[in-house]
């Protein structure tokens, strides 16, 4: 599958970033994803507009990688995702040695429905 729509090449989610964030809007998990990260921290996300036309993002998922081109295959939420129906996917690049106390981190402050692990709501 081709590299998404870029919605935004930098973008802050919480106190955290940057992320750059981009469009799903035919992303099925048939595909791979070629994006130009090759590793990091990965958020599923709905974003909506408000009435004032500021954005807000619900987070779905979290999940880290080493590798992108292989990770969205066939993933192992797929179905779960498709149902909820992200919108959005967003990428935070980082160090290999970093990401698994980050998506920790994340995972324990945001709480996404679909993340078992490090979820005090599940």
């Amino acid at each position: 599958m081709e590299i998404p729509k870029i919605l935004v090449e930098s973008i802050e989610i919480g106190n955290y970033g940057p992320f750059k964030l981009y469009g799903l809007d035919s992303f099925d998990f048939e595909d791979n994803l070629d994006l130009k990260e090759k590793m990091g921290i990965y958020v599923f996300t709905t974003r909506s507009k408000d009435k004032d036309g500021k954005y807000s993002h619900k987070v779905h998922y979290i999940g880290k990688t080493t590798d992108y081109s292989k990770r969205f295959y066939h993933h192992h939420k797929a179905e779960e995702l498709k149902e909820v129906k992200p919108n959005c996917l967003a990428i935070y690049a980082c160090k290999e040695d970093e990401m698994d106390a980050l998506e920790v981190e994340l995972i324990e402050k945001w709480k996404p429905e679909l993340n078992d692990t490090h979820n005090p709501e599940k």
